[in-house]
């Protein structure tokens, strides 16, 4: 079963993100997360998740492109399994939208930390805090 979550970035007074299907609870999401930001850094990071992919099957660090796989998914050396039958750009997710393809969790990529929010409601989502999770730090999910 999917975990399914947003994967954005600050933007103006809010935050724009992507859509990602596997596994996104906070113990498998943050590690990823992290491994790809201490690896690349954020500005990579984002640019890769964010605005040269529009939607994610899923996350995985240690993925490896296989040109004979069918999935209708592009592996993207490094970073996952994006969704390869978008025929144009999708538009963000923004704060401001209630419809988040059911997602359970909303990671916010900021310079310095990501910050982590959990769903709430069924028609009208809305965003609880769960925790500011610093780069910086050994990540703790105790």
């Amino acid at each position: 079963m999917a975990t399914r979550c947003i994967i954005a970035e600050p933007y103006g007074d809010g935050w724009r993100g992507r859509y990602s299907h596997w596994d996104g609870a906070p113990h498998t999401k943050l590690p990823q997360l992290f491994t790809l930001v201490k690896r690349d850094g954020i500005e990579t990071v984002r640019k890769v998740l964010l605005h040269d992919n529009y939607s994610w099957s899923s996350i995985d660090p240690d993925a490896v492109a296989n040109p004979d796989s069918d999935s209708g998914w592009s592996v993207v050396a490094g970073y996952g399994e994006a969704h390869n039958d978008l025929e144009e750009p999708s538009d963000f997710f923004t704060q401001s939208d209630t419809d988040f393809a059911w997602a359970e969790y909303l990671y916010i990529l900021g310079d310095a930390s990501v910050l982590v929010f959990s769903a709430v409601g069924d028609e009208m989502i809305t965003w609880d805090f769960v925790g500011d999770y610093r780069y910086d730090s050994e990540l703790s999910l105790a």
